[in-house]
């Protein structure tokens, strides 16, 4: 081939064999795309090693429409109009290919922090997680709700330890939970509720009752994530 061609690596007639793989390819990769927005949608279900053959795979998947691109260039000079139109729509689903590829690199990056080891590294992050989405962990019961009325907010104690601080629309400032990994893998869990000084007992009683139970589920199906057995 001299400097400057652009001769078929195959012959154009191979191009409906091209279109198909093409096809093939863009919607394999949009059902890889459902399957980790739903995996997303449940925190700590994947694994480590699940997540590293996605970004393995689709490293390479990306890498090889190259290869197809530059396939769909070489048969432009010799393409009749019929063949043209088809390599017009065959680009339209490269760019489709290469953006769905990539957004499944970025999910897999974020799933990195969400896996069934995250968990064990640091249990803080499933705190996080079911108080920012309200989706159950693997623990007993229905999904984690905070209830009606109550809201939290997050202070990072170190690069692992997380404490939350939860309000009452009503009654106001209820208390916090933090959350402290251990050397031996465990993790301890402090709830304090709110003392107000000179608050009737009736209103503390309201208090109690509204915020450690919800403490007490919530650091139980952290624990119980924790401790679940890995396959």
């Amino acid at each position: 081939m001299s400097q400057g061609t652009h001769e078929p690596w195959r012959p154009i007639g191979t191009l409906p064999d091209m279109a198909r793989a093409i096809d093939d390819h863009v919607a394999q990769l949009e059902e890889q795309h459902a399957a980790l927005q739903a995996a997303r949608a449940q925190p700590f279900v994947v694994d480590d090693a699940t997540v590293a053959n996605v970004v393995r795979v689709h490293v390479e998947v990306l890498e090889d429409a190259a290869l197809f691109e530059e396939q769909l260039a070489r048969w432009r000079p010799v393409a009749d109009s019929a063949q043209d139109a088809e390599l017009n729509r065959l680009q339209e689903q490269m760019i489709r290919y290469r953006g769905i590829c990539e957004r499944i690199l970025a999910m897999a990056s974020e799933l990195r922090r969400a896996t069934v080891e995250a968990v064990l590294r640091n249990p803080g992050a499933a705190l996080d997680q079911a108080l920012a989405s309200s989706r159950p962990l693997h623990g007993p019961g229905a999904p984690f709700q905070l209830p009606d009325g109550v809201s939290s907010r997050r202070e990072a104690l170190d690069e692992l330890s997380v404490r939350y601080h939860f309000t009452h629309r009503v009654l106001g400032r209820l208390g916090s939970l933090t959350c402290r990994p251990r050397a031996d893998g465990r993790t301890d869990f402090v709830t304090e509720v709110l003392n107000v000084p000179g608050e009737s007992r009736e209103r503390r009683r309201e208090r109690v009752e509204l915020f450690l139970p919800t403490a007490f589920e919530l650091s139980q199906r952290v624990a119980h994530e924790a401790a679940r057995p890995r396959h």
